[in-house]
């Protein structure tokens, strides 16, 4: 195997001053700089020209919890976060890993059916601000923030589930990740999961933001989901369904209240 491209190391030497490095200061002004910087902006104004979500820029490969929360601490001293769903608590973790002093300044409630409840690894019962239920009842503090990863879609009453939480805690926000939702009728289909068969509801996109904004919130964000399926994240498997049913990709999205 002959390899014609070798690694190199973009970076060579170690100075105490830009002085002492004595490199090219006008490289910024040099016409190779120029013409690649012109070449990336024409590359991205033909991706932003796309027709909208088809442009590569608008993919996204994590959750958006973790930075809306981040953003919300630059302004607030505590934050308090109800992860409908929210299994064992892994979206906990990341908060803890991305944001400085999340342990002190996040309460996190995750509500899950009571089997995963009762397999919590005893590791994450440990942390002082990080609360596990079964019943949405239970939680009887003020939330700021709901998430709802990779959930609603196997909820029947979605609209009630959702009036539900907007009734009870009134939050600023609501984030949902890898909802399956875009320019396609509302529809339920069966999702295969080893011997069984699950239900799941694909939903038309306009729907959604029809019941927010008569809910009083809008839309702040939204980008498409790549998410890791079947060891793969080139496509998204739904070619299984007629093509007016498929979507490219499942969406995170954030509303607010207004």
């Amino acid at each position: 195997m002959i390899v014609t491209n070798k690694v190199f190391s973009l970076w060579t030497g170690v100075y105490a001053s830009f002085s002492q490095c004595n490199g090219n200061m006008d490289a910024f002004d040099s016409d190779y700089w120029v013409t690649k910087q012109k070449e990336k902006c024409l590359e991205v104004l033909a991706e932003f020209k796309k027709p909208v979500g088809s442009s590569r820029y608008f993919f996204a490969k994590n959750y958006p919890l973790s930075m809306v929360a981040g953003i919300f601490l630059g302004s607030k001293s505590s934050l308090s976060i109800l992860d409908f769903g929210g299994g064992m608590g892994m979206q906990y973790l990341e908060l803890l890993a991305k944001i400085p002093n999340a342990v002190d300044s996040v309460k996190f409630f995750v509500v899950d059916g009571e089997k995963i409840i009762e397999n919590i690894p005893i590791e994450m019962k440990r942390y002082p601000n990080l609360f596990f239920y079964s019943q949405l009842s239970s939680v009887r503090e003020p939330i700021d923030m709901i998430h709802i990863g990779s959930t609603l879609q196997y909820i029947d009453d979605w609209q009630e589930v959702l009036s539900l939480l907007i009734d009870t805690y009134n939050p600023k926000y609501l984030i949902f990740s890898d909802l399956l939702a875009g320019d396609i009728p509302s529809f339920v289909t069966a999702q295969t999961f080893y011997e069984k068969r699950i239900p799941i509801r694909f939903f038309s996109y306009s729907e959604v933001l029809d019941f927010f904004q008569r809910r009083g919130y809008k839309c702040l964000f939204h980008e498409k989901y790549v998410a890791k399926i079947f060891d793969q994240e080139d496509i998204f498997p739904n070619f299984g369904l007629p093509c007016r049913y498929q979507i490219d990709r499942p969406m995170n999205v954030l509303f607010e209240k207004i």
